[in-house]
């Protein structure tokens, strides 16, 4: 939603006012410097909050900080804000999330879900079938049908926007554990299809996106050592690095690690730098606090190195 452009906005908007990033953030608890610049430059989504905040700062109305964006998308902006923290959302197995989660997306359903172009409510049960998927079966099978509807024209594109990975995201699940993707009823020619689009797609994704093009990505490694066919692994680690430099997101630095550490084993044949990759991965993990994801890493890198 917010990007370049809005951040051009927002900081002529400021200078109009005569004010620096410094002058127009003294004595601000809720805005650093660090963070006013990573939304000038579209690097970082604000949250309602912010926009109310930036705009009583330029002494503006909300609708006159939005300027256009807000009159083109006709799309009202906490639903915008509601949806982005939707897509965002993580640990979706931990009950305390999946609670505030379910709120919001209550706030969704009881207010705008009516009064949206029928593109946006696909969005909204592409991501409630998503929400739920790990705790009932029959969001479940409804997001299973969304995808089936779906999944011909997902493979007729070459580039991919981001309500496509948003099914892409169903897809995933789809996909199952481990034995489902080594399983005979895999289709190899969907799964590649899709992962080659997903590579194309790069520039196609807004900056404040990237994190969704990112777990998509991850599916590539993913599957392919589970079928021990590496064709896409290598590209896929390059274009995760670059998105996880340019978003300055590592969230998801400990797992791309160990996903190198199984690749670098497995068809390099290379055990010092495939330890290497695992042992960083480890570190970062308990570095984010994640300490349950870095015991897992360790028995994954045990059971790897047995092989």
């Amino acid at each position: 939603m917010f990007g370049q452009d809005f951040g051009h906005r927002l900081r002529e908007l400021r200078l109009a006012k005569g004010l620096t990033k410094e002058k127009f953030c003294e004595g601000d608890e809720v805005l650093s410097v660090r963070q006013l610049t990573r939304i000038e430059t579209g690097k970082s989504q604000p949250k309602l909050e912010t926009l109310e905040h930036l705009a009583r700062r330029l002494n503006i109305s909300l609708s006159e900080l939005l300027g256009e964006r807000a009159i083109g998308s006709k799309l009202p902006v906490e639903y915008c804000n509601l949806k982005y923290q939707l897509m965002h959302a993580t640990s979706l197995d931990k009950p305390n999330n999946l609670m505030k989660l379910d709120e919001k997306l209550g706030k969704i359903i009881d207010i705008y879900y009516d009064d949206l172009p029928v593109d946006e409510q696909r969005v909204v049960d592409i991501l409630q079938s998503k929400l739920y998927s790990y705790t009932s079966k029959t969001h479940q099978k409804f997001g299973m049908s969304i995808l089936e509807k779906s999944l011909p024209s997902l493979c007729e594109k070459r580039v991919y926007g981001i309500n496509d990975l948003l099914l892409i995201e169903l897809y995933q699940i789809s996909l199952g554990d481990g034995d489902s993707m080594r399983s005979d009823g895999f289709s190899e020619g969907t799964f590649y299809t899709i992962c080659r689009n997903l590579i194309n797609s790069y520039d196609n994704i807004p900056t404040e996106y990237l994190f969704l093009l990112r777990d998509a990505l991850l599916m590539v490694p993913i599957v392919e050592y589970e079928r021990k066919k590496f064709h896409l692994s290598e590209i896929a680690f390059n274009q995760l690095h670059r998105i996880m430099e340019e978003t300055q997101d590592y969230q998801k630095k400990p797992i791309l690690r160990m996903l190198e550490g199984q690749y670098l084993y497995v068809v390099k044949n290379d055990i010092f730098e495939a330890k290497k990759a695992y042992q960083e991965g480890i570190i970062l993990a308990r570095l984010l606090g994640d300490t349950s994801l870095a015991d897992i890493m360790s028995e994954k890198m045990r059971d790897a190195m047995k092989e």
